[in-house]
């Protein structure tokens, strides 16, 4: 059975993961000893944000989408019979943008080159109806 993980973040670009970290456990702390609320309650926001992921894997039966919070997990599956439209994008870049759309909501992922073709052939295995358009790639910076 084929299955292919979407990416958490990019290559692309720059992480700010841990400053962020740093930022909210800052504000969080800061926070607490000057007893500002809404400065505690941001610095909360900042981190659980960070501790947040989002899973999705995709495989002959479709797609699984985990999230996976601080306080709650919550598992979703779309069959590629739902799924109205493929936009995959083009370009040479290693990494390949898909969204899967489904009544006209489009949801986004990140995928390796690679996967990602395999990705967009099992959508079309799986619903030989499903549409397949390849989009241009997106500018990288301002005037480029």
């Amino acid at each position: 059975m084929e299955t292919y993980t979407a990416l958490e973040q990019t290559a692309r670009k720059k992480s700010y993961t841990k400053p962020a970290f740093a930022i909210g456990i800052f504000a969080a702390v800061y926070g607490l000893a000057k007893m500002d609320w809404p400065l505690i309650l941001m610095g909360a926001c900042v981190l659980y944000v960070l501790l947040y992921k989002k899973t999705v894997v995709v495989d002959e039966e479709g797609i699984k989408t985990t999230y996976n919070a601080v306080f709650f997990k919550k598992n979703s599956f779309t069959p590629f019979t739902e799924i109205q439209a493929v936009l995959a994008e083009g370009g040479n870049d290693p990494e390949m943008t898909i969204g899967f759309i489904k009544n006209g909501m489009a949801s986004n992922s990140l995928f390796t080159r690679s996967d990602g073709e395999n990705v967009v052939r099992l959508a079309k295995e799986g619903n030989p109806n499903i549409v397949v358009r390849t989009t241009r790639p997106r500018r990288k910076g301002l005037f480029s």
